[in-house]
């Protein structure tokens, strides 16, 4: 039977499980795979896990969209021979983000199967890189070998694993010539080889990695480097480990279910219902964590984080009101006022005007701390025209409560403030200045502003800063491209001349300067009207020179043509001898690289039959 209307047969078979379970669904794609044996007998193993498992399954037979593969949990890709188009592998991408599994099987750089037509089809590791390198695992073109008591041998044993689900409770699996991989981003090994396993890639020591698995958005990713070696059932150990890898990729459910708590905690987190957010939160934590989908965990956490500072919030409530009845009004202040902010970051609106509310009657300073606070906001912030009265409005309540220590902390953020507004003033100086091509000056007021900045700790006025910045050295820059190329026209030096004008043009182009980009580009055409007049008179000597070349060789041709006709005899061996000079020049002209190997070997043979017959005197 030939492979399409086997591997068909399998696809429309409905994949049932019977005595378990049934587990996530997985898609086998055969789409990209011309017909060959090595590809059949790879499925067939493949599926024989399936089953024993409990995976139902189907065979893809068409191209791969995202609206088939939501359907199920797990992609197979097993040595393509034909590459992904562009809208696939978005369409795969796309499919993994959201929580499906994705497992690439490659081969060695030789590896080639034979279709049932009888063409070679060849495996190009490509076919694989352009949805593996995305998700940060690259097949090599290369052999895995290992040095084993002096002798060199293809057939690797594979026993060194991670601490990972996939590789628990592996002891070894035999990989029959495979490949290595490469890792980038989050890809991290699963399996490797000994200190003396070695390929073109890796050198001796290097332990190269041959299983590598990697998270992309909620799902996963797995490359394994051999076909023989993982899906074919070899031992105890091969199938415990394809069995491992599939529970590893097929994790949908467990993701539906914690993103169901996930939306439970964070719809209790807009209300301000912390404890109950707290506990589906930590719910969805602990599935993703499990599940290892590091996106999840890192989301999961985030809110988590902000249900127990709403939490913490609740305590420091409790505190102060406890402190505001046994008259702590200081105590009382500073509670609520850290309340306050919590609630305020936490968008709980009710419960930061109630700490609010609390803050303002415990005492006179209350005002004034409270006036403190809000400026320190707004200076972090940058917002020093703001923050100048509120820190006005603080002093004048410190100082009715007679508090020096307040009265001079105020101070000192009245002096931040008003140097903010200083430095704020320079950067504006500065981006006029820019505007009219006072760069030395614009230089200094903007390194003034910076250091300024800095001293704050005004993250976005520094970065404003530095972006000015560089925009005046961007001009500077070009300015001395346009006068370095100045320099070169008024030597004659007229090429590089042009190079110099057209780096000018392009800095200004990128600065938005469309009238020294202008400029510069009249330049350029100025310099390459003296490059071309060069270049002509150049080609014509050139060219003279050239057809006394040619003459001279044509004469040489016909001289020695004369000189063998002169020279020849005939011979009863004349047919052989042109045969034997016929194949000598086929030789020469596919050593010179004349000829494809194909035809020549093609053409040698015909040759070769004809001397034959001619020294036989046929």
């Amino acid at each position: 039977m030939k492979l399409l209307p086997l591997l068909l047969l399998v696809a429309l078979l409905p994949s049932i499980v019977y005595g378990q379970e049934a587990k996530g669904k997985v898609l086998i794609d055969a789409f990209h795979n011309a017909p060959n044996e090595a590809f059949e007998a790879d499925v067939r193993a493949l599926t024989g896990t399936l089953k024993g498992e409990g995976y139902p399954y189907n065979l893809n037979t068409e191209p791969l969209l995202y609206q088939r593969l939501r359907t199920f949990d797990t992609l197979v890709i097993i040595t393509p021979n034909r590459p992904l188009s562009e809208g696939e592998i978005g369409e795969v991408l796309r499919f993994v983000q959201e929580g499906g599994g994705l497992l690439l099987v490659g081969e060695n750089g030789n590896y080639t199967a034979v279709s049932s037509s009888n063409v070679t089809l060849p495996f190009n590791p490509e076919n694989l890189n352009t949805i593996g390198v995305p998700v940060g695992i690259r097949f090599n073109r290369d052999i895995l070998r290992e040095k084993v008591g002096g002798e060199v041998t293809r057939d690797v044993l594979i026993n060194r694993f991670e601490n990972h689900t996939i590789g628990r409770g592996i002891s070894g699996i035999m990989v029959r010539e495979g490949c290595t991989l490469a890792l980038s981003g989050k890809a991290r090994r699963i399996a490797w080889g000994s200190e003396n396993a070695y390929s073109e890639s890796y050198g001796f020591v290097s332990y190269p990695p041959v299983v590598a698995a990697s998270g992309y958005g909620y799902g996963h990713a797995l490359a394994l480097c051999d076909t023989d070696g993982f899906l074919q059932p070899q031992d105890r150990d091969s199938r415990l480990f394809m069995a491992n890898a599939l529970a590893w990729l097929t994790i949908k459910d467990e993701l539906a279910e914690a993103n169901r708590s996930l939306q439970n905690g964070t719809r209790l987190l807009s209300v301000h219902l912390y404890q109950d957010a707290r506990t589906f939160l930590s719910e969805a934590l602990r599935i993703y964590t499990e599940v290892e989908v590091e996106e999840g965990v890192g989301e999961a956490r985030a809110l988590l984080e902000r249900a127990e500072v709403g939490l913490s919030a609740g305590g420091l409530m409790e505190a102060s009101y406890a402190d505001y009845e046994g008259k702590r009004y200081r105590d009382a202040m500073g509670g609520f006022e850290k309340a306050y902010r919590i609630y305020l970051e936490l968008n709980d609106t009710v419960r930061a005007q109630e700490s609010l509310r609390m803050a303002a009657g415990a005492n006179a300073s209350m005002t004034g701390l409270f006036h403190l606070g809000r400026g320190q906001e707004l200076l972090h912030e940058g917002r020093y025209s703001d923050a100048l009265p509120v820190f006005r409005a603080a002093l004048e309540r410190f100082q009715e409560a007679g508090d020096g220590e307040m009265v001079n902390r105020t101070e000192e953020m009245l002096g931040k403030a008003e140097m903010g507004l200083e430095a704020g003033a320079l950067r504006d100086s500065a981006e006029v200045r820019i505007q009219k091509r006072e760069y030395a000056k614009a230089e200094g007021e903007l390194k003034r502003a910076g250091e300024t900045f800095t001293r704050l700790g005004d993250a976005n006025g520094t970065a404003t800063v530095e972006r000015l910045m560089a925009l005046n050295q961007a001009y500077q820059a070009a300015f001395a491209k346009l006068d370095e190329a100045k320099g070169y026209l008024e030597a004659e030096d007229y090429e590089k001349a042009v190079a110099a004008f057209s780096e000018a043009a392009a800095a200004f182009e990128a600065l938005g300067d469309g009238e020294m980009a202008g400029k510069a580009r009249a330049s350029i055409e100025e310099s390459q009207g003296q490059v071309k007049g060069r270049r002509t008179i150049y080609t014509a000597l050139g060219a003279a020179l050239l057809v006394l070349l040619v003459n001279a060789g044509i004469f040489l041709w016909w001289r020695s043509r004369q000189s063998r006709r002169e020279t020849a005899e005939p011979s009863s061996g004349g047919a052989t001898a042109d045969l034997e000079r016929e194949l000598k020049r086929l030789e020469l002209r596919y050593t010179q690289g004349g000829l494809p190997k194909k035809d020549y070997f093609k053409k040698r043979k015909e040759l070769e039959e004809k001397l034959e017959a001619a020294r036989k005197g046929l």
